[in-house]
């Protein structure tokens, strides 16, 4: 027989024979100002995240202008002025937020930064 001592838990009711261990940690050193710089930089990652909304309100709303507006002379401006500019920006907004969906491509995960820290990116 086992002569070891029966362990029971606080809330436990059925006999523990034998326990097993497996509780090996991962441990990282890194300086505070090396972790500020990995932080700040998922910081910049998770804030191009969320920088596709701006242009493409932009986009629909110039683009709704386009559609619906009847330019007119105004501040020496002919119509087809008018309507070359609301074009121009309505293209800008569009590249603009098709950059801002590149850029949220490549956003990192935990595990990117966890890598970062271990020196191995």
């Amino acid at each position: 027989m086992n002569n070891s001592p029966v362990r029971r838990g606080k809330y436990n009711t059925v006999d523990v024979d034998e326990v097993h261990s497996n509780v090996g940690q991962e441990v990282i050193e890194i300086t505070s100002d090396k972790l500020r710089l990995i932080l700040n930089d998922y910081i910049n990652v998770m804030t191009a995240r969320k920088e596709w909304q701006t242009p493409l309100a932009l986009f629909i709303t110039f683009f709704i202008v386009i559609c619906t507006a009847d330019f007119k002379l105004t501040w020496g401006l002919s119509k087809d002025s008018w309507s070359a500019i609301f074009i121009m920006l309505t293209g800008m907004s569009f590249v603009w937020f098709l950059v801002s969906l590149f850029k949220m491509k490549k956003s990192k995960s935990v595990d990117d930064i966890l890598d970062a820290a271990k020196n191995k990116t």
